[in-house]
């Protein structure tokens, strides 16, 4: 962490926990906010109960289930941890054997068969799957916006994301 930290010019306490309280709170709007995933619209009475709801005694062991969002966003940390400077091929490994050791966390139909082929032996360009789809145009979904705290906390100025970027 304090690689990253150092990156970003930042390496206090005090930022430290702001990098822990973005992924926490990332991670606990996933966790509350998966009952709401593919709604267009929620009325807030309706995320009240459902808030309300979690308070109950009989809600079994009171643990919360993350989503793809929230493992994949792990995955990303644990790469800037692990690497000196963002790098795709970490990351997209880690992604698919995530992916393996989870497969029920709601990834889409789309990026399970980009994991397949990156699992295979024979897949030596870790973009190639993903360049694949959709035409080569990319994605619609909102994936990336979804895993984007870490690489705003490791990378505060804009210059340093183009960079990564190209």
């Amino acid at each position: 962490m304090s690689a990253v930290l150092g990156r970003a010019g930042a390496a206090g306490p005090s930022s430290l926990s702001r990098f822990r309280g973005a992924l926490v709170g990332a991670l606990l709007g996933d966790c509350v906010g998966a009952e709401f995933e593919g709604t267009e619209e929620v009325p807030l009475d309706r995320v009240l109960q459902h808030l309300d709801g979690l308070e109950e005694e009989n809600r079994g062991d009171g643990i919360l289930q993350y989503s793809d969002d929230t493992a994949m966003t792990r995955c990303v940390v644990q790469s800037l941890l692990s690497r000196s400077e963002f790098d795709v091929s970490d990351l997209g490994r880690r992604f698919a054997e995530e992916y393996r050791r989870a497969p029920l966390r709601g990834y889409g139909a789309g990026v399970v068969q980009v994991f397949k082929k990156l699992l295979s032996p024979r897949c030596a360009d870790v973009l190639q799957p993903a360049r694949e789809q959709f035409g080569g145009r990319g994605s619609f979904g909102n994936g990336g916006a979804m895993r984007a705290a870490p690489i705003a906390l490791a990378y505060p100025q804009t210059q340093d994301v183009i960079e990564v970027r190209h």
